[in-house]
């Protein structure tokens, strides 16, 4: 007997014990991933998608009136989930010139709170879903649960070594 094939047969003995363990963190992740889920979903369904709605009511029924030849132009990121996206991606158009007459510019042209109020909380909504965890903060749910997701990806490759590896050591273990 040597060293080597002892030691083989010490990892053979501890693979069942590390199996379960790894089981159980698999099982921990998973529940951690299903709560970010959970989460996403409030955020998405009980702030985005009510806040974007209720701002273009407030563009079509409220502003709008006040330019009688202008129209509201969704842009391609208005309402689009993603970091660094904001819902500032419309304007009102005049439909007979096509020049940009109202637009978001951080606290609207007349100072109107009511779009204030919308654009900050979907941009807070889509902040906490999104933010990146390289940024200086850790809240983003989504890049959060794909590092959980890796980390889980990782724990099943750890997890399937250790199950083959009973096998191949067998036949060098004392």
């Amino acid at each position: 007997m040597s060293a080597a094939s002892d030691k083989l047969r010490e990892m053979i003995d501890n693979v069942e014990d590390q199996v379960e363990s790894i089981d159980s963190s698999i099982t921990q992740v998973q529940a951690q991933i299903d709560e970010l889920d959970e989460q996403d979903d409030a955020i998405v369904d009980g702030i985005l998608d009510i806040v974007a709605p209720d701002l273009e009511t407030y563009l079509n029924d409220v502003k709008l009136p006040e330019f009688p030849d202008g129209v509201v132009d969704i842009g391609p990121t208005y309402n689009v989930i993603g970091y660094g996206n904001e819902l500032t991606d419309w304007a009102i158009i005049d439909s007979t010139t096509s020049a940009t007459i109202y637009e978001y510019e951080g606290t609207g042209w007349d100072d109107s709170t009511a779009i204030t109020n919308f654009v900050t909380e979907w941009n807070f909504g889509n902040d906490y879903l999104t933010r990146p965890l390289t940024t200086g903060a850790s809240y983003g749910i989504r890049p959060y649960k794909d590092a959980l997701e890796d980390a889980k990806d990782i724990l099943n490759a750890n997890k399937n070594k250790l199950e083959t590896s009973e096998d191949v050591f067998e036949g060098f273990a004392s």
